[in-house]
């Protein structure tokens, strides 16, 4: 899953975005066709590169719903190092309430599930160099917002070198409601 170049810096980050879910509810159905259509490519890259940027300006579409935001990464001298790195924020990001996904996913919700209070969407991206939208700390809208524009950016020009999408809850009809925010996402802070 890397398309690694040449190079001596690299860098992987996980951003993470909360919703308020009662507004954004229609992102699931969004998340769920881009999971789905990663999976029936059998994780191929390119196909995963740009459902990552049309999650992450599906995500910009929904700025008035954003609530809290985190991000967390390390930078990398040796592309082995940031392999198992992506390989590890992987693991962690899917052992996440109810973001596994393990199980289909309907892409319309039924008429009598209640949308969730909240939906956070982990973003994992790998690249080379370094990128400071990035790489900063992402506590207002505003650096939200430009480090979703770079994750377009960064497929844009083909330099994507991991792309993976988590989200919480998964399922139609699941909830994530404030304590499970707060037990299960400590990193987030309110924007």
């Amino acid at each position: 899953m890397f398309n690694w170049l040449q190079g001596k810096r690299y860098v992987v980050t996980t951003v993470l975005v909360g919703l308020d879910g009662q507004t954004a509810a229609p992102l699931l159905g969004t998340l769920s066709q881009a999971t789905r259509t990663i999976a029936e490519s059998d994780g191929d890259f390119e196909i995963a590169s740009a459902e990552m940027a049309r999650i992450a300006g599906a995500l910009v579409d929904y700025e008035t719903a954003w609530s809290r935001s985190a991000n967390w990464g390390e930078v990398f001298k040796k592309e082995e190092e940031a392999g198992d790195y992506g390989a590890e924020c992987f693991a962690e990001n899917s052992q996440r309430y109810l973001s596994s996904g393990d199980g289909p996913v309907s892409t319309t919700a039924p008429v009598s599930a209640k949308s969730p209070q909240n939906i956070v969407v982990m973003l994992t991206v790998a690249y080379q160099g370094e990128i400071a939208e990035l790489e900063a700390s992402l506590t207002s809208v505003e650096s939200v917002r430009r480090a979703l524009a770079q994750i377009v950016a960064l497929h844009g020009r083909d330099q994507l070198q991991l792309a993976h999408i988590h989200y919480a809850p998964a399922r139609f009809g699941d909830d994530l409601d404030e304590d499970q925010l707060l037990v299960n996402y400590p990193e987030l802070v309110a924007l």
